[in-house]
C-alpha cells in the first residue's frame, strides 16, 4: 500500500487487492466470533438513539396491524352506540379517508413493491368489511364478536405468516480444500520403477479412479530407449507392488498408440473379478458399429464382439480356452446376442419409419461334435449339426451357400446414392432378406483330428474363411489351444484373428498365436469367463470378463437363462434369401430348426472313397457331388463316358485326379461354351482342381480371348458351343 501523509484520509481506492483480501478475512473472522453457542448471529452493537423510533421502525408490521385493528374496533363501537343512518355515514367517511391514504401511499410514483400494494389493499378491504359488519351486528352480540375476531385475524394474517417460527437452516459446509500433495499410489510406482532401471526418469501422472481401483499414465523419456513394451514387461512386478493378482493389472497403449506412453490400470479390491456382470437379456446390438456388448474390461468399460463391419462384410472369430475356462459360456452369450440382432425391413438401421418392423439379420448355424455343450440349442438353432460328421455337412452347406450367394451378388445391378448404375457388390451389410450365416462350431479339433473328415473339411473351411466374409458367411471356431495341430490349417487361425479373438485361460504359446498382449495362462483357474479379447476395441492387454448368463436357472433362481433366450430366438421369424435356399436345398436342407446327423456325409465320404479305389476307372467324384447323389440332388449313377454332361468336361474326358497335369484350355473352353457362364466353383468341380487353380485357368481363358469376366470369380464364354 502507498504511504500517506499524516492527517490525510485514506480512500478505499488506496488499498491494493492483497490489503482488501486481508481486511475482508478479518471482517469475516469478526463476524464468526459474534456468534453465540447456538450458532445464531449476535445482534451487532448500535449507537444509542430514540428508543421509541427504533422500536417502531423494527416492528412496523405488527404495530400497523394493531393500529388498524384497534381503530376498526373503536369505530365499530362508537358507530353502533350512536346508531341510525349517521353511524353508517361516519363509517363510510372514515373508510374513504383510510382508502385515500392507502392509495396515496401506494401510488405508482411511490415505487412500492407489488407485494406491499396487494397487502395494503387487502388490509383496507378487511377493515372496511369488519367495520360495516360490526356496526350492524353490535359488539356485544355473538355474531358481532365473531365478525371482529375474523376481521382481526384477516388483518393480522400476513404478519403472523411471515413471523411464524421456522426450524433453523443447517449451515452448508464449505468446499473441502483440494489436496495438492503427492498421491501415495504414484509415489510407490515412482520409487519402485522410475528412480532407476528401464523406466528411469519416466513421468507418472494423470491418476484417476476406476471401479474397484485406479489408473494412471506413464510418459517415458526419449533418451533412454524405453517403450510401451518395457512397461508391459513390468506387469507382474506392478501387481506385486500393489499386492494384487496379475489379472488385476493391465498395461496398455495410450491415446495415439505412442510407444513412449503407457496406461496402467490396477484393481485394488481383492477378488474384484468375482462380481458377476449379470445380463438382463436385452439385445445390445449396435448397427452403427456392427457389434454387441460381450462383457466388461477391468476398468468397467464395455468390451464388444464384432458381428459385421458396416460397409465391409461379416466378421468371424476364434475362441480358445482350457476346460472350464468359460468359452462355452461366452459362445452362449454371442449366440443369443447374434440371434436377437434385428434391423427394420424398410429403413434398416436408420429408424426413420413411422412404425419400424425389425426382423432378425443373423441365422444361427451351430455345430456340436461332442453332442453335449450346445444341447440347449438343440431344436432351437436355425440349423444344428449333431456330431463330427454332421459338422462337416454343416460346413459344406455354408460353402455351397457362399458360392451361390457370391455368384448372384456378382451379377447384381444396383444404383448408389449418387444415381450411378453398378454391377456386382464388393461389400456386404446384413439385412432381414439377406442375413448373415453365422456358423459356430464347438471343439473344432475333434473334427480335424479325424483323418477321414479332415481331408474334406479343411479346404471347405479354408475357402469359407477366405471368401465368405464379403457375402455374409462366416465361421466361429472353438478350440482349447489355437495351434496348427488343433486348427488344422495356419491360414484358418490367421484369417479368423483379423476380427475377433477371445482367449480364456490357455497356455503361454496361445498368447502369441492369437495376438493377445495379456497373459491368459495366469488367469484365475477357479473363475470362468475371464480372458483377453483382441477385436474392435483394440485392447488386447486388458483383462475382461464375459457377462453372466446361466445356461439353465437353478431351483429357486429367477431371471433369464440361455434356454429362455433360445426359445425366443426360435419363435422369431427368419428369412433366408433365394440364393442360399437354392444352394443348400439339394444338399439335404429341409427347413429351420433342422438337426443334421452324420448319415448323409458318411455315405458321401464312403462313395468318394469307393470312387478313388477304382483307380483308372474313377469318375472324379467330389464330396459335393457325392452328397447330391445321396440326397437325390442329381442322379446316383455317373453319366456314360461317351456322353458329355451339361456344363462338364467334353465326352470321353474325365476330370483328372489330384496331382495330374492341368486341364487343357481348349477342353475347358468347350465346357464354358456349353454352359455359357461358369464360376470358380463350377470349374473346380468340373476339372477336379482347387479354387486357386480354377481361378488361374479362367484367367488364362480370358487372356486368350475365349472368356470374359462378368463378376468377381465368374466368367462368360466368348465362343459358341460349335467352336466358332
Amino acid at each position: 500500500m502507498a504511504k500517506r501523509k499524516p492527517g490525510t484520509e485514506v480512500s478505499p481506492l488506496d488499498y491494493g487487492p492483497a490489503e482488501i483480501a486481508r481486511i475482508q478475512a478479518v471482517l469475516k473472522a469478526i463476524e464468526c466470533a459474534r456468534k453465540d453457542e447456538t450458532g445464531q448471529a449476535v445482534q451487532a452493537f448500535r449507537p444509542p438513539g430514540n428508543a421509541l423510533k427504533a422500536y417502531a421502525r423494527t416492528h412496523r408490521a405488527p404495530l400497523s396491524a394493531a393500529v388498524v385493528i384497534g381503530g376498526a374496533d373503536l369505530t365499530v363501537l362508537a358507530a353502533h352506540a350512536a346508531g341510525g343512518p349517521g353511524a353508517y355515514g361516519a363509517v363510510a367517511m372514515l373508510t374513504v379517508a383510510a382508502g385515500s391514504r392507502v392509495a396515496w401511499n401506494h401510488r405508482p410514483k411511490a415505487r412500492r413493491r407489488k407485494r406491499a400494494r396487494r397487502g395494503a389493499a387487502a388490509l383496507w378491504t378487511a377493515s372496511t368489511a369488519t367495520a360495516f359488519a360490526g356496526t350492524a351486528a353490535g359488539m356485544a352480540s355473538g355474531p358481532g364478536q365473531l365478525v371482529m375476531l375474523g376481521g382481526g385475524l384477516a388483518v393480522a394474517a400476513p404478519y403472523l405468516w411471515h413471523a411464524r417460527r421456522r426450524p433453523p437452516r443447517p449451515e452448508v459446509a464449505g468446499e473441502l480444500p483440494v489436496l495438492t500433495g503427492p498421491d501415495p499410489r504414484l509415489e510407490a510406482f515412482r520409487d519402485r520403477f522410475c528412480r532407476s532401471g528401464t523406466c528411469k526418469g519416466a513421468d507418472v501422472h494423470s491418476v484417476r479412479d476406476i471401479p474397484d481401483g485406479f489408473a494412471f499414465d506413464v510418459t517415458l523419456p526419449a533418451d533412454t530407449g524405453a517403450t510401451t513394451g518395457t512397461v508391459k514387461k513390468l506387469a507382474d512386478q506392478i501387481a506385486a507392488l500393489y499386492d494384487v493378482s496379475a489379472d488385476q493389472v493391465a498395461v496398455e497403449y495410450g491415446p495415439g498408440r505412442s510407444e513412449r506412453r503407457a496406461c496402467v490400470s490396477v484393481l485394488t479390491v481383492q477378488d474384484a473379478w468375482e462380481v458377476e456382470d449379470h445380463w438382463d437379456g436385452r439385445s445390445t446390438y449396435d448397427p452403427e458399429h456392427g457389434w454387441i456388448r460381450l462383457g466388461r474390461f477391468l476398468g468397467g468399460e464395455d468390451c464388444h464382439w464384432l458381428l459385421h463391419r458396416p460397409g465391409s462384410g461379416a466378421a468371424g472369430g476364434i475362441i480358445a480356452g482350457k476346460i472350464g475356462a468359460g468359452k462355452t459360456g461366452s459362445v452362449h452369450v454371442i449366440a443369443c446376442e447374434a440371434g436377437m440382432a434385428k434391423l427394420c425391413t424398410v429403413c434398416g438401421a436408420a429408424r426413420t419409419c413411422a412404425r419400424c418392423d425389425p426382423q432378425r439379420i443373423v441365422a444361427l448355424w451351430m455345430g456340436d461334435p461332442q453332442q453335449q455343450p450346445f444341447g440347449v440349442w438343440h431344436g432351437f438353432a436355425d440349423l444344428m449339426a449333431w456330431g463330427p460328421s454332421a459338422c462337416v455337412h454343416l460346413i459344406l452347406l455354408a460353402h455351397a451357400a457362399m458360392r451361390e450367394r457370391a455368384a448372384r451378388r456378382g451379377s447384381q445391378t444396383w444404383t448408389d446414392h449418387l444415381g450411378r448404375a453398378n454391377t456386382g457388390r464388393g461389400f456386404y451389410d446384413p439385412a432381414p432378406d439377406e442375413p448373415i450365416l453365422y456358423v459356430i462350431v464347438d471343439e473344432w479339433p475333434m473334427i480335424i483330428g479325424d483323418p477321414v473328415l479332415a481331408v474334406h473339411v479343411k479346404p471347405l473351411a479354408d475357402q469359407v474363411v477366405k471368401e465368405g466374409r464379403k457375402v455374409g458367411v462366416v465361421l466361429i471356431l472353438l478350440a482349447q489351444m489355437p495351434d496348427v495341430e488343433q486348427l488344422g490349417l495356419r491360414s484358418l487361425r490367421e484369417l479368423l484373428k483379423a476380427f475377433n479373438v477371445l482367449a480364456h485361460r490357455t497356455d503361454g504359446l496361445s498368447q502369441h498365436m492369437m495376438g493377445i498382449e495379456g497373459e491368459p495362462a495366469k488367469l484365475d483357474p477357479n473363475l470362468h469367463g475371464t480372458g483377453y479379447i483382441n477385436g474392435s476395441d483394440n485392447r488386447p492387454a486388458a483383462t475382461m470378463r464375459t457377462k453372466h448368463l446361466p445356461e439353465y436357472l437353478k431351483p429357486g433362481q429367477s431371471g433369464i437363462d440361455v434356454r429362455d433366450l433360445a426359445e425366443r430366438i426360435a419363435a422369431d421369424p427368419l428369412s433366408l434369401d433365394d440364393a442360399v435356399l437354392d444352394a443348400i436345398s439339394p444338399y439335404g436342407y429341409t427347413g429351420r430348426h433342422q438337426v443334421i446327423d452324420g448319415t448323409v456325409i458318411d455315405e458321401a465320404i464312403d462313395a468318394v472313397a469307393a470312387d478313388k479305389a477304382k483307380g483308372n476307372r474313377r469318375t472324379g467324384l467330389t464330396l459335393h457331388r457325392a452328397v447330391l447323389q445321396v440326397t437325390g440332388g442329381i442322379p446316383v449313377s455317373p453319366p456314360p463316358r461317351d456322353s458329355q454332361p451339361p456344363g462338364g468336361i467334353p465326352a470321353g474326358t474325365a476330370p483328372p485326379p489330384p496331382g495330374a497335369p492341368p486341364v487343357p484350355l481348349p477342353l475347358l473352353a468347350a465346357a464354358l461354351a456349353q454352359r455359357g457362364e461358369m464360376d470358380l466353383f463350377d470349374v473346380s468341380e468340373a476339372a477336379g482342381v482347387d479354387a486357386l487353380e480354377a481361378d488361374r485357368l479362367l484367367g488364362e481363358l480370358a487372356a486368350a480371348g475365349m472368356a470374359e469376366q462378368v463378376a468377381p470369380g465368374r466368367y462368360r464364354a466368348t465362343i459358341t458351343a460349335g467352336g466358332s
